[in-house]
């Protein structure tokens, strides 16, 4: 395992508000990596296969991600907030 990365910083507007969320990575090994999304109340953890895809040399294949805890029902947004972490990451 993998020390992770410190936190960062992204904005979500949902219904015309603007929301500063605060993603942490929380686990990185050479299979998976999760993040932690939200405030310290109410937060989700989400998990994708990017680093088994990456150690592969996969680079283009998007990986999977699925919600480990909590809830989010607005499909729109997830997807969003999902790609905004992977940007993020991808250029680190």
């Amino acid at each position: 395992m993998v020390n992770p990365s410190p936190s960062f910083t992204i904005k979500i507007i949902h219904q015309y508000r603007t929301y500063n969320c605060r993603v942490q990575q929380i686990l990185l090994t050479d299979r998976i990596e999760q993040f932690k999304i939200g405030s310290a109340r109410k937060y989700m953890i989400i998990e994708t296969n990017r680093p088994l895809f990456r150690n592969k040399g996969i680079m283009k294949r998007q990986p999977d991600v699925k919600i480990i805890y909590g809830e989010y029902n607005f499909g729109t947004t997830y997807d969003k907030i999902v790609k905004d972490i992977l940007a993020v990451v991808d250029s680190v």
